[in-house]
């Protein structure tokens, strides 16, 4: 899943989508969402409170899938 604005930067998602495209990484592990921490980035607050439920579900599909291991 690519998001359509990822928070941690350009060159953040760039990277972790083209690993994910090129099967290095596991497209399942990369949790988006996050906003960058900077206290320059005055939206931070607002932007975790839309991607939180998100987050929560992936982490929480996450952790079952590793716990039927």
């Amino acid at each position: 899943m690519k998001p359509e604005n990822d928070r941690l930067g350009v060159n953040v998602s760039n990277a972790l989508n083209y690993l994910g495209d090129q099967g290095l990484v596991a497209t399942e592990n990369i949790l988006s969402g996050f906003p960058h921490p900077s206290g320059g980035n005055g939206h931070r607050h607002k932007q975790f409170a839309e991607n939180k439920a998100a987050m929560q579900e992936k982490l929480k599909d996450h952790f079952l899938q590793e716990s039927r291991i």
